[in-house]
């Protein structure tokens, strides 16, 4: 009978079951080998809950490890993304048309000042090379010049400003300033280039120009001698009847 009840109990669940019987007939016997099984049991179930609890621990902080990278890179793209906003914003409100490029000159960000300046919008620039802006007759030697100054940008950058000319959606060709910063980055070299018109200012040095060559031409023709000097009394500029009144030439 206290066989029968104490499998019972260990079916139930109850492992800390001892039969006492001392004596060693085949009951003694039976009564120790039940005791064995008994602690066998125990002992593989004791066994058993520990390995389940070391492996909810790992679980528990795998799920943590998870979370808290989660949450990391969670955090960093929110960085990336004000990073990004606040480099963008700083394109956009630039006074000059701001176009960067990649390492083969495919443009890759451009601001709305660009798509101002030569009548493109956003999409129709995204992914072309630069020399999509650049006047026909100019496009087959810029790649060259291009690829130069990509290659010392690697080794040494620097900083360049160039006259150029641009092209429009129009077809209308005019002068800009290009300013050039090279910048390396993860995904290789970028070059952003500041691009200005420049057509009032070069109208004016023209203007300023042929100004000047019709009032040289006007006094190497007057028939008077003129010449001008300046605060500490030297001659800066005399014209032919000055120096054939006064017996000079010009360079003396």
């Amino acid at each position: 009978i206290w066989l029968s009840e104490s499998s019972k109990k260990i079916a139930e669940g109850q492992f800390d079951i001892n039969i006492k019987y001392s004596a060693e007939d085949e009951i003694g016997i039976l009564a120790k080998s039940f005791n064995k099984m008994q602690q066998a049991i125990k002992d593989t179930i004791d066994k058993l809950d520990s390995e389940i609890e070391e492996k909810n621990q790992a679980e528990q902080k795998l799920y943590n490890s998870n979370t808290e990278l989660e949450q990391r890179v969670k955090d960093r793209t929110s960085d990336l993304e004000k990073i990004e906003k606040r480099f963008r914003d700083l394109l956009e409100s630039a006074p000059d048309s701001m176009i960067i490029v990649n390492e083969l000159g495919i443009i890759n960000i451009i601001n709305a000042q660009t798509e101002k300046l030569f009548g493109y919008q956003r999409d129709e620039l995204i992914g072309q090379k630069i020399e999509f802006v650049v006047p026909e007759r100019f496009r087959a030697e810029h790649p060259a010049k291009r690829d130069h100054f990509m290659q010392e940008a690697l080794s040494r950058p620097r900083n360049a400003k160039l006259d150029l000319i641009g092209l429009n959606k129009n077809g209308n060709e005019f002068p800009v300033e290009v300013s050039l910063s090279p910048l390396k980055t993860d995904e290789g070299l970028l070059v952003s280039a500041a691009v200005r018109d420049i057509s009032e200012r070069v109208a004016a040095e023209e203007a300023l120009r042929e100004s000047e060559e019709k009032n040289r031409l006007v006094l190497e023709n007057i028939g008077e001698g003129i010449f001008g000097v300046n605060l500490e009394g030297q001659v800066i500029f005399i014209n032919p009847a000055a120096c054939s009144i006064l017996g000079y030439q010009n360079d003396e």
